[in-house]
């Protein structure tokens, strides 16, 4: 049941529908902790009055006659309320104001599971911040009364929105503690299972389940590439889904144009697994009918593009000149990261869609002539061009905590991949020796390697992601955090 956003209680609150049910005299006001009081204007109302009149506000509540179903007010209680102000306090510091965390303060309070796993990612970023009381124990407790609360509302079958913010939420905390674990990889799985879940009913997906397909691109995107087949997402439920935008007053660029980018950048994300798979097809068979079937999506792939809003989003950007001999020579800064998210999201998919249609014409000379795919040089120039824009960006995105580093390293995996296949910025005078040890470094801060050669352990790891999108095998941590989870063992 559909439940408007929580409020203070309010000393002048009447309900009309209750002063109708009752005598003139009568008004209901809402009492601490969420309880009804009854004030009666005369003084001689019996305790019978009092118990008819309460036995027809459950009925008005819950009526059988009615078509649609009442309206249930919830009143917070002080715990709801300072944790709801501890979540919002936590968003701010942390950069996710913007995001689909938007959404959960006025969810809390009403799930005792979304309550704890809220409770634990604040825990866990005081935690994570080094200079704090909380402790690790305190941080697990919370979340795994997280997880007790979540498997019973499974059992409860309580709504499949609550449920979903209760697993995206887990999986923030997951983040936090570890780049990859097994209760990481259970719960990625079990956002798309319950997305897949919500795709059986004919209704379209609400803002919640929108918003969290937008953030978790991965699933639909890495997953299917890990586990070699098309994107659970291809469909027109989730194809055609449009963008939550949650930051709309604090953007420089117009909404509209961002909303146009964030939605082709979700659609590549859904269908490049399918051209990934078919060129790693014909990379090893050239059966004729795949290969006109890889072309064919390739074209209609390139068609995903907006020149214009791309160049009307930069027109809002702010270059800055910077002094770094190590980094390039300027850098943007983006008023939201919304549109951070628009912009490094619609150039790391073109980037890698780029570099299929590459090898498609490194393979298929005659063929892709014939079908007219776009050429290399036009490839080239588009690659260079966005891939200086991706790297002029980062610095930007590495100061956003979480929710920047996680469209950085896209980018990052986009040019390392088309490096591997031609000079990216020659014509730019910058060399791939200094273009890769850049990479390194940024995917350093982002992924957090933990071994001996940070940089180098951080190369392998763009190098194994780059080239699964090419149709390479699928290895390292990917290949674990987005692998199925292995079927419980049969006692029988």
């Amino acid at each position: 049941m559909q439940t408007p956003p929580d409020s203070e209680p309010d000393a002048n609150y009447h309900d009309p529908v209750e002063d109708e049910a009752n005598s003139e005299n009568a008004a209901i006001y809402p009492g601490a902790g969420g309880a009804v009081q009854t004030v009666s204007g005369r003084a001689n109302k019996t305790k019978a009055s009092v118990s008819r009149r309460r036995n027809v506000q459950r009925n008005l509540r819950t009526p059988e006659s009615f078509k649609d179903e009442p309206l249930v007010v919830h009143n917070p209680s002080s715990a709801a309320s300072r944790l709801r102000l501890e979540f919002t306090s936590m968003m701010e510091r942390t950069h996710r104001i913007g995001t689909w965390m938007n959404l959960l303060p006025s969810r809390i309070g009403h799930s005792e599971a979304i309550d704890a796993a809220a409770k634990a990612i604040v825990k866990a970023v005081e935690h994570a911040n080094l200079n704090t009381a909380i402790t690790q124990e305190s941080c697990l407790g919370s979340y795994s009364k997280a997880i007790t609360t979540l498997r019973d509302d499974m059992e409860r079958q309580v709504s499949s929105d609550d449920l979903l913010l209760t697993v995206a939420l887990l999986v923030t905390f997951e983040r936090v503690f570890a780049y990859s674990s097994v209760p990481l990889r259970s719960h990625m799985h079990g956002v798309v299972a319950i997305m897949m879940g919500q795709g059986k009913s004919r209704k379209p997906p609400s803002e919640i389940a929108r918003a969290l397909q937008y953030q978790f691109w991965a699933v639909a995107f890495i997953g299917p590439c890990v586990m070699g087949v098309p994107s659970p997402f291809e469909t027109p439920r989730w194809l055609q889904a449009e963008p939550v935008l949650l930051a709309e007053d604090d953007m420089r660029a117009p909404w509209k144009v961002v909303h146009r980018l964030r939605k082709m950048s979700n659609q590549l994300f859904i269908r490049l697994p399918r051209l990934i798979l078919l060129v790693k097809s014909v990379s090893t068979e050239a059966n004729p009918d795949r290969v006109t079937e890889a072309i064919t999506l390739a074209k209609d792939l390139l068609e995903v593009e907006d020149i214009d809003a791309e160049s009307e989003i930069l027109h809002h950007v702010q270059i800055q000149k910077t002094d770094d001999s190590d980094s390039t020579s300027y850098t943007m800064n983006f008023s939201t990261v919304p549109e951070y998210e628009a912009a490094a999201h619609y150039w790391s998919t073109h980037i890698m869609l780029y570099r299929l249609c590459w090898r498609l014409l490194g393979l298929f000379p005659t063929k892709t002539s014939e079908l007219k795919l776009r050429p290399k040089p036009l490839l080239h120039a588009a690659t260079s061009r966005m891939s200086a824009n991706i790297l002029m960006a980062a610095r930007w995105g590495l100061n956003k905590g979480e929710v920047g580093e996680s469209c950085i390293i896209m980018g990052l995996v986009a040019i390392w991949g088309a490096l591997n296949d031609y000079d990216v910025f020659a014509s730019r005078g910058i060399t791939p020796t200094r273009i890769r040890m850049l990479l390194k470094q940024f995917g350093e801060k982002v992924m957090k390697p933990t071994g001996d050669n940070k940089l180098e352990e951080s190369g392998q790891r763009l190098e194994a992601a780059a080239e699964l999108f090419a149709g390479g095998q699928s290895s390292g941590v990917l290949a674990f955090t987005f692998s199925r989870p292995a079927a419980p063992a049969s006692n029988g």
